[in-house]
């Protein structure tokens, strides 16, 4: 869903001129003939807005983190998402999200309240939502309050270790064999 990202982003970057835009990862699985910077260049006409995108592409763990740390709303635009780890490693840094509404990161988003959930491939909706929320820093810092309290209740490894030894547990006692005779 990068290139719908890039789609809003056109509208949101000259709508909001203090905002910058940078991209994290690859093209991933989609197959685009077209690079991204190539259809940037394209869909953003060569203008300032242009220049105020940077393609990272892949970065180390450490790199990641630090964009997380630094970004005031993460962007998740995929047409397929099948959990939403971008999602919880937001919360984890109190960023507020907008994702789109495939799979499990739908529900995690609004489960947690940490962020907006647009229609996938709608570059209109995105652009939007992203708006709404440049121009709301209040509206951000609570989106991000909120999936911060969510990540420590529920997306720790304590948390997380905790209920899966819960779930085997469950198993292990369902599986037992049935004590007496019927």
């Amino acid at each position: 869903g990068t290139d719908v990202l890039l789609e809003a982003a056109a509208r949101v970057l000259a709508e909001a001129p203090d905002t910058r835009l940078d991209i994290v990862g690859d093209a991933g699985s989609g197959g685009h003939a077209r690079s991204y910077p190539s259809l940037w260049r394209e869909l953003a006409g060569g203008s300032e807005v242009e220049a105020r995108t940077t393609f990272l592409g892949q970065v180390d763990n450490a790199t990641l983190l630090r964009h997380y740390a630094r970004a005031d709303v993460v962007v998740v635009p995929s047409r397929f998402e099948s959990f939403g780890l971008t999602a919880i490693e937001a919360m984890r840094f109190g960023v507020p999200a907008v994702v789109t509404a495939t799979g499990e990161m739908q529900d995690i988003v609004a489960d947690a309240g940490c962020g907006l959930v647009v229609p996938p491939a709608d570059a209109d909706a995105l652009a939007t939502a992203l708006l709404e929320l440049v121009r709301s820093p209040e509206r951000r810092r609570v989106l991000g309050e909120t999936g911060r309290t969510a990540f420590a209740q529920r997306y720790t490894r304590e948390r997380m270790a905790e209920e899966v030894e819960r779930f085997y547990r469950e198993v292990r006692r369902d599986a037992q064999p049935a004590t007496g005779l019927v």
